[in-house]
């Protein structure tokens, strides 16, 4: 059982109970979180707004340190230990991307996860998300996390990028385990309450 991470920092004097309603019918995405390796905060515990600025952060490395050769194909390959920030009330869903920026035919995608239910603060290492949330398509052409693996030369950056939206990507816009990093990116214009973001570097 994945333990409740309480993050007691953001707490505001007021705090609401809050009643989310699960929609059925989706086959990419059910309300059913028993196989999920999430994070989440108490329903009688979230904070009214967020925090003055949304963070995110990996239990592996800090921001701007090299990512540890378990989390890239030199190593295991799974994807690091992840927390940040609680949801607002207002916030519909949280969604996670992974991207390269350096790599030399552009922006390569390593990992998307949406549809994650709002009171979700984390990913444990070498997470397996079930049917609680959707894994889109990365650049390699699967549905899953595949960490950095860049060809010989200067680091890259790899971006983890926390996104708090207003809606479901998959009941407004359609999106599916098929979607890819350009597709989730041009879905949520417009409706990105907040994001969060730190940066991990690795070379070969």
């Amino acid at each position: 059982m994945v333990p409740i991470r309480v993050p007691r920092q953001m707490f505001f004097a007021v705090v609401v109970v809050v009643a989310i309603a699960c929609s059925g019918g989706d086959s990419d995405r059910s309300t059913d979180t028993s196989d999920a390796h999430f994070n989440t905060i108490a329903d009688d515990s979230r904070p009214q707004a967020f925090p003055v600025s949304p963070e995110i952060e990996s239990s592996a490395f800090s921001d701007g340190e090299s990512i540890p050769s378990r989390h890239t194909c030199e190593g295991e390959d799974v994807s690091p230990g992840l927390s940040w920030s609680a949801s607002t009330t207002s916030a519909r869903s949280v969604a996670l991307l992974v991207d390269d920026p350096d790599a030399p035919r552009g922006t390569f995608t390593h990992w998307i996860v949406f549809d994650m239910p709002p009171d979700t603060t984390g990913l444990t290492e070498n997470a397996t998300v079930g049917t609680a949330a959707i894994v889109g398509r990365n650049s390699f052409g699967g549905r899953t996390y595949r960490g950095p693996c860049p060809p010989s030369g200067s680091p890259h950056r790899y971006r983890f990028t926390l996104y708090y939206l207003d809606f479901l990507l998959a009941d407004s816009e359609g999106l599916t385990g098929d979607s890819g990093g350009g597709e989730f990116l041009t879905a949520i214009e417009g409706h990105v309450q907040a994001q969060a973001r730190f940066t991990g570097l690795f070379g070969r």
